[in-house]
């Protein structure tokens, strides 16, 4: 072997074990892009190659291995797949619980995590004590509001609204718009976000004026800050598209529905919740389906 060439034999197990632990980095990272993109078949395979790196390097019960775990997960909940979400969250909380203690800022992560994949697999009674606890531990954290925090309450004043508590979801959802405003602008994604919950929180509520006012206040941030063509400004756009049609407004109803389903359709799958909800109200303002 001539002068500077590297011989694998005699690294130390150590650096071994970092090199490893960047793949799996890397592989995390790749494996959450594949979810935001849904191409969740490539996302899981991705996301179980990263988590077996972590399961050989450190064990099983390591904290960047259940942060593997978590994140396979997250895809779960997002590919609508609950069952099988709920079984991985549940070994990663237990797992957190007992290495870093319950008030841990990444033990409530996990604990919010498997709240959220029952709340959307259908177990809004199971999620309500996991996602209220949960609130109730991180507002005894010391510091300023974070991030974290925000997504607590955003995914709460949903859980509200579902459980017909509608008025209290508001408020969360409030609180969650504000400190996303404080923390990362008006115009993140995370903050328009934020928005458009709380626009749906208002129609809930029969505040059709007030929802069509903040829709307007979103739209054109929407349309400029998140990436061409996401799916995201189709949902935004149905929403609105439906507050036009309480308006009367069923002409401009159906233009952005129409918007909407072509933002919706290459991105979804044919039966998502999305696209059948738009094309229902395409079809009620005399648009077609």
């Amino acid at each position: 072997m001539g002068p500077g060439q590297w011989c694998p034999q005699k690294q130390s197990p150590a650096l071994w074990r970092s090199l490893e632990s960047d793949d799996a980095a890397t592989l995390e990272d790749l494996g959450a892009l594949q979810t935001l993109l849904r191409s969740f078949p490539q996302a899981e395979a991705t996301l179980q190659r990263a988590l077996a790196m972590r399961e050989e390097v450190f064990g099983s019960d390591h904290p960047r291995t259940l942060k593997a775990r978590s994140r396979l997960g997250a895809m779960l909940t997002e590919a609508s797949r609950f069952g099988d979400a709920e079984i991985e969250l549940r070994r990663v909380l237990d797992g957190s619980t007992r290495a870093l203690g319950p008030d841990h800022r990444e033990t409530l992560v996990d604990q919010e995590e498997l709240a959220r994949a029952l709340h959307d697999g259908g177990k809004p009674a199971e999620a309500l004590p996991l996602f209220e606890d949960a609130l109730q531990r991180r507002e005894r954290l010391s510091g300023p509001p974070e991030s974290n925090l925000s997504t607590l309450l955003n995914n709460l004043g949903l859980l509200y609204r579902d459980l017909g508590r509608p008025r209290e979801g508001l408020a969360m959802l409030q609180r969650a718009y504000e400190i996303d405003i404080n923390l990362l602008g008006s115009t993140h994604p995370a903050t328009l976000t934020a928005l458009h919950n709380l626009t749906l929180q208002h129609q809930r509520l029969g505040q059709w004026r007030e929802a069509r006012r903040l829709q307007e206040q979103l739209l054109p941030q929407a349309r400029t800050s998140l990436p061409k063509g996401h799916w995201h400004l189709g949902v935004m756009l149905t929403a609105y598209g439906d507050t036009l049609r309480h308006f009367g407004e069923k002409d401009r109803a159906a233009e952005h529905l129409r918007e909407a389903l072509s933002l919706l359709e290459p991105q979804l799958a044919p039966d998502d919740f999305h696209i059948n909800k738009t094309r229902k109200l395409l079809v009620a303002v005399g648009g077609g389906g």
